[in-house]
């Protein structure tokens, strides 16, 4: 044990530089495999952010029409298109009737 103690006097400083360069590798690798407590706080506060955002999106996305809908609606839309070219057409035979009524009212007076 005596042995032991005067080895280790004598070559203290070798000691120390070996135990410190142990050290300073085990805490590098240590640092390089695990995430600092500062950065995974900034990255979960930036992670609820997002989740937030999802879920806004997702509620808005609730709202618009489905596929279905649109097609309808496109449906509905053409078939008001004929109906209004229908209408255009009657509505140009009225016209021209009310205007002979007209004359013919206009030259009995």
């Amino acid at each position: 044990m005596i042995e032991v103690l005067e080895i280790i006097k004598q070559h203290w400083g070798i000691i120390l530089t070996i135990a410190g360069l142990l050290a300073s590798l085990f805490w590098l690798k240590m640092d390089s495999r695990y995430v600092k407590k500062s950065d995974f706080n900034k990255l979960s506060g930036e992670l609820s952010g997002t989740v937030q955002k999802v879920s806004e999106i997702e509620n808005e996305i609730l709202h618009l029409p489905s596929s279905k809908d649109v097609t309808d609606l496109r449906l509905a839309v053409v078939e008001m298109k004929g109906e209004t070219k229908a209408l255009r057409t009657e509505v140009m035979g009225l016209t021209h009737q009310v205007r002979l009524l007209i004359e013919k009212e206009v030259s009995k007076q």
